[in-house]
């Protein structure tokens, strides 16, 4: 860093006293009502005589101007070009809120360079408006932004509400947070619920899996009633603080507001302005890919040094990728030095002069090598794989003539099996995740290359097509079925914590999760057969 930026830093220290408190509203999930957390909360601190000020964090999907009612001439896109100041693009909300609004649409904006990110330093180092609370509003999911906007704050408000995708999602966002993070406490609030029971019972769901499986400590800071007043509110394109200030909602925020008046503000840096920029800055550079030398790809690759150094992180995404459907029996350490030597096979027979680009090249040998590594290890007896492709067939044939899902029963009265020895098949199936190549309808050299590499256009159209028709397909799926997997591969839960919040047993999990893969073998085969 600069020394300018070192002194805009302290500037930003001098001028906002260091008693700025910084408060992070995020969920995970969309549409649980989190914007509207925290901009009601926002007019409610500034009727009790705090200034606030509202960072829209989702910088690509802007909204908090749009649910105002607002319009926003400039963003932060434009203090980044220089054409205004930090000052000039704040827009003033209900009880004289300020809003830093974002750009919409803009996928430049998520990845903002070193530059960029020095210049937003300096804009907010030169920032004259004075506040007292920084509410950053961020955005849905869990992308690297909203982990570091949150590991930033001062505090992390969890908003969730009665649906079993919310409570999934705000796990998932608490168990990054700790794990990877070191973010070990949050305070959780309960929205749009039918009462202050309803609301207790969700916070009690939630942290019933938290304190079995996280070192993590959760506050129940807010239950929020479902108000029909809401609806008018939106109708009228005003908060429901302002325009229903005594309607439950309303009450309920005011309360909320009370408590964040009282939550104290640590006196060391983690949470100021500067370091909630500096630390989501150097997040994400650090997950930045480093640009590849061209030049290299066509003189050879010598320094295994420098190939390790460089391609470690395509080895390791195979590995984690490959290791989300394999059995536990499957270390992690085994594939990444599987990969590793596939890589440096890789370097020493890739010829950059056919035009193939070397990380295409690299990803076939290593993930050979890593699928070479597993089917050494495949214990599994042939039949198992023989139930799983005859389940496979049995399911498709039924919902094609059906036309519909197939139901357990009558998936075993076509295979002409008790129903237990069919969900017994299940657990056989479940536990031997390690499949042979010629099970997914390939060769067995498939995965291997010789000299030559496809045409990465054509197999980058594939792979887009491939991905369409497995989202496709996973959209018929049961519900469950469909959750299970959202939760074992998008959220990376284990068995045992998709059994606690589905409230069934661990190996019922473990059937429901083979069977849905089963269907979707099956909805996919002319796939694997082609």
């Amino acid at each position: 860093m600069t020394r300018d930026q070192a002194s805009g830093l302290r500037m930003i220290n001098q001028q906002q006293n260091e008693k700025v408190k910084v408060i992070a509203v995020t969920g995970g999930k969309g549409g649980v009502g989190k914007t509207s957390v925290a901009i009601n909360t926002a007019v409610a601190l500034a009727e009790k005589g705090k200034r606030v000020m509202v960072l829209d964090a989702d910088l690509g999907l802007a909204n908090v101007d749009v649910m105002l009612g607002l319009r926003a001439e400039h963003n932060l896109s434009h203090v980044l070009s220089g054409e205004a100041e930090l000052d000039d693009i704040i827009v003033r909300g209900p009880k004289g809120i300020g809003i830093i609004p974002a750009t919409s649409g803009t996928q430049a904006m998520v990845e903002l360079s070193p530059a960029q990110h020095a210049g937003l330093i300096r804009a907010f180092s030169e920032m004259k408006t004075q506040f007292d609370v920084l509410i950053v509003d961020t955005a849905a999911g869990i992308s690297d932004m909203v982990l570091s906007f949150s590991r930033a704050s001062q505090d992390v408000l969890v908003v969730v509400c009665d649906e079993p995708t919310s409570i999934t999602d705000a796990y998932a966002l608490i168990k990054i947070l700790s794990r990877e993070h070191g973010v070990f406490r949050f305070k959780i609030v309960a929205n749009m619920v039918r009462s202050l029971r309803e609301g207790m019972e969700l916070f009690a769901k939630l942290s019933k899996v938290t304190d079995r499986f996280l070192d993590v400590a959760l506050e129940l800071v807010a239950t929020i009633p479902f108000d029909e007043n809401l609806r008018k509110s939106v109708r009228k394109q005003k908060l429901i603080v302002e325009a229903f200030p005594k309607s439950p909602a309303s009450i309920a925020y005011q309360g909320l507001a009370n408590k964040v008046i009282s939550w104290p503000v640590p006196q060391q840096p983690g949470g100021h302005l500067e370091f909630l920029l500096n630390a989501w800055y150097r997040n994400l550079n650090t997950r930045r890919k480093v640009p590849v030398n061209k030049m290299a790809a066509y003189t050879g690759f010598n320094d295994k040094s420098l190939i390790v150094d460089q391609y470690a992180p395509l080895v390791k995404r195979i590995a984690h990728h490959l290791l989300a459907r394999l059995p536990a029996s499957v270390q992690l350490d085994d594939l990444l030095q599987a990969g590793m030597m596939g890589l440096l096979e890789a370097a020493s027979k890739f010829d950059g002069s056919k035009g193939a680009k070397f990380e295409t090249f690299a990803g076939i040998r290593i993930r050979g090598a890593m699928i070479d590594e597993i089917r050494r290890g495949d214990w599994l007896p042939r039949s198992v794989h023989r139930n799983q492709r005859r389940i496979a067939q049995v399911i498709d044939e039924l919902e094609q003539e059906l036309g519909r899902d197939a139901r357990d029963t009558e998936i075993a009265q076509r295979l002409e099996m008790p129903l237990d020895e069919y969900h017994h098949i299940l657990s056989d199936v479940s536990a031997g995740k390690i499949i042979g190549i010629e099970d997914l309808g390939g060769a067995p050299d498939a995965f291997f290359a010789d000299e030559t590499v496809a045409n990465d256009t054509y197999e980058t159209l594939v792979n887009d097509q491939f991905r369409d028709a497995l989202a496709e397909a996973i959209k018929h799926l049961p519900e469950r079925d469909a959750l299970v997997l959202s939760l074992y591969y998008d959220e990376a839960l284990n068995l045992k914590e998709i059994g606690a919040i589905l409230d069934v047993s661990e190996s019922r999990v473990s059937q429901i999760h083979s069977q849905a893969m089963l269907r979707l073998k099956a909805k996919l085969r002319h796939w694997t057969q082609n």
